[in-house]
C-alpha cells in the first residue's frame, strides 16, 4: 500500500476518511494489501491518495511513489503513453475524453482490456468526502473461459428450409 507523502489516512468511527497514527496506517495498509481487488483512493481534487499492491500487479507495476499525489488525468495520460489500454492505441485523445467523461459514474462498471491480454472490471464510487474509490477486479480467467466456451460450442445454425 502506498500513501501520498505526509498523509496517513484511516477511517473514523462515522465512516469518514481522516489522518491516523503510524500504527493505524500499518494496519490499514496491510489490510488493503491482502485484497485480491485492486484499489485506488482519489482525494476531492482527484489526486491519487493511495493504491494497494493488487492494482499495481494488475497494471504491471505501473505505480511508483512519484504517482502519489498526481491528478487522475496526469496518471491516465501516463498509462495511455505506456500502452496499458489497447483500445486507446491510435485514438488516444478520443479514448481519453471518453474515459474522463465516464469517470465516477457509479451506476455502472466498465469492462476493460489491458495490455498483455488482461481484462479488468473497473468500478468507481464517490465517497462522503467527495473523493473517489476505484476498484479493479481481474476478469481475465472468466473472459478466457467465456471465449474458449464460444470456440468449443459455436452457435448451431438451424437447417435451411430449402434442405430436405
Amino acid at each position: 500500500m502506498n500513501f501520498t507523502p505526509g498523509l496517513t489516512p484511516t477511517w473514523r468511527a462515522n465512516g469518514a476518511f481522516a489522518l491516523a497514527p503510524a500504527q493505524d496506517q500499518r494496519v490499514l495498509a496491510n489490510s488493503l494489501d491482502v485484497l485480491d481487488v485492486g484499489l485506488e483512493i482519489w482525494d476531492e481534487d482527484d489526486c491519487l491518495l493511495l493504491h494497494n499492491r493488487a492494482v499495481n500487479r494488475l497494471l504491471y507495476g505501473f505505480y511508483t511513489p512519484a504517482m502519489l499525489g498526481q491528478p487522475f488525468e496526469v496518471v491516465l495520460r501516463a498509462q495511455i503513453a505506456c500502452g496499458l489500454f489497447p483500445a486507446a492505441l491510435g485514438c488516444e485523445a478520443k479514448w481519453l475524453t471518453q474515459r474522463l467523461a465516464a469517470r465516477g459514474d457509479s451506476r455502472s462498471s466498465q469492462l476493460m482490456q489491458l495490455a498483455g491480454g488482461r481484462w479488468v472490471r473497473l468500478h468507481e464510487s464517490r465517497n462522503s468526502e467527495s473523493g473517489l474509490v476505484t476498484g479493479w477486479v481481474d476478469m481475465t480467467e472468466q473472459m478466457h473461459a467465456s471465449q474458449a466456451s464460444r470456440v468449443q460450442h459455436p452457435l448451431q445454425m438451424p437447417p435451411s428450409s430449402t434442405e430436405h
